[in-house]
């Protein structure tokens, strides 16, 4: 792919992921996280498709665009971290399809590391920036648990993303790449 077009492809990623972040801010609370995953998805499917560097760039460009145009900032930092662990995840699946591929092993201690890494990050600035973690409770099932049971359930819910979303990213990376052989064929 020439280097205009997979300028082209970048910015039409980018701009879907800044619309996916506005959008985490004005849906419901729920969809927030199925937005920031589809905004990190598509800088990651931008890697894919135009290679890292531009990869990169989309992910820059939409975290900035997002700080500008977004009302929510630390929703930013959210999709930044996702974005990075999102663009591991590309890494990883780039080198499995080369000569000299990551073992399994290796991707899977890689993933984790990072996976660790972005998390112990967002419960830092959570804490900074937030405040109490408790808060986060008010008004589910969950408040009336002692807090040490609530910082395990915690612990083992955000632990079980990390693969989950290894493995999401590989199927949306396989569903677009069908989609746009379909399409040039």
């Amino acid at each position: 792919m020439n280097k205009t077009k997979a300028l082209a492809f970048s910015g039409l990623f980018t701009a879907l992921a800044v619309v996916c972040l506005i959008l985490a801010d004005n849906l419901l609370i729920k969809s927030s996280g199925f937005c920031f995953m589809l905004a990190a998805f598509a800088c990651g499917y931008t890697a894919e498709l135009c290679g890292m560097p531009f990869g990169i760039g989309s992910v820059a460009a939409a975290f900035l665009l997002g700080m500008i145009v977004s009302p929510f900032k630390l929703h930013c930092l959210t999709f930044l971290g996702l974005a990075v662990f999102t663009l591991i995840c590309q890494y990883l699946l780039q080198r499995s399809r080369t000569d000299k591929p990551v073992s399994k092993a290796a991707a899977v201690v890689i993933t984790m590391l990072s996976w660790n890494v972005f998390l112990a990050a967002a419960i830092a600035l959570y804490a900074v920036f937030v405040g109490n973690i408790w808060e986060l409770t008010a008004g589910t099932v969950f408040e009336n648990l002692p807090f040490p049971i609530l910082i395990v359930l915690i612990i083992i819910v955000l632990e079980a993303l990390g693969p989950i979303i290894y493995l999401a990213y590989g199927q949306f990376i396989n569903f677009i790449n069908r989609y746009v052989k379909y399409r040039r064929s």
